[in-house]
């Protein structure tokens, strides 16, 4: 694996690592919806849905649909288009979604209620919270995850199954089945200019800078 693939990999990655393989109950799990699918936490769920062998519907902007397109989702959907929740249904016949990885929070975790399938499993990544989320009438469960406060946790097991998490996934961009998404590597003197494209949203995949000692 190279500085850059190993750069990229952690924090997105080890997120929908963490979200599919420690939070959410996979038995009788076959479909999975994915918020923000050209993101850096949606793009490697994607792809680690995709591996399983899951139906794999996620939504997108139009500027990060290439990225979408090339690892190949069942089914994508511009959110600035057309209805998700008409578009989820859709593409599951009706029934809704097994497992819902949701990036964006407030309302879309209210929203995402009416995609879901009986039984179905939310994960909430990230902050925000609507005031009220329906769960009784699909027997819904709600599942916070949360990899940024691992260390202020003090709880050494978890702690511990960063590293574990984090040699699970080097295995998987090694093996050819896990792509870091890298978008551009930059010189260390070029980091304001990279920051400022992130930051205007003008950037697709992961932005590396490069760091040269003497």
């Amino acid at each position: 694996m190279s500085y850059e693939q190993g750069a990229a990999i952690l924090c997105a990655n080890l997120t929908a690592y963490q979200a599919l393989y420690r939070k959410v109950n996979m038995t009788n799990v076959h479909s999975v919806l994915i918020h923000a699918g050209g993101g850096a936490v949606g793009l490697a769920a994607l792809q680690l849905v995709k591996a399983l062998g899951l139906q794999t519907i996620a939504t997108t902007s139009a500027r990060k649909r290439v990225l979408v397109e090339k690892i190949g989702a069942d089914t994508i959907i511009d959110y600035h288009q057309e209805d998700v929740t008409a578009a989820v249904l859709e593409a599951t016949d009706g029934r809704g979604v097994d497992v819902s990885l949701n990036t964006v929070g407030g309302d879309e975790l209210a929203a995402d209620t009416a995609r879901m399938a009986y039984n179905g499993q939310i994960v909430a990544i990230g902050d925000g919270y609507p005031e009220h989320v329906e769960l009784d009438e699909r027997a819904l469960g709600l599942i916070r995850s949360g990899l940024g406060g691992v260390y202020r946790s003090n709880d050494d097991y978890q702690i511990h199954d960063l590293a574990v998490m984090a040699a699970a996934v080097a295995q998987l961009v090694i093996d050819g089945q896990l792509d870091p998404m890298i978008g551009d590597v930059v010189p260390f003197d070029q980091t304001v200019v990279a920051l400022t494209a992130l930051k205007n949203g003008e950037t697709t995949g992961k932005t590396v800078v490069q760091i040269i000692g003497e």
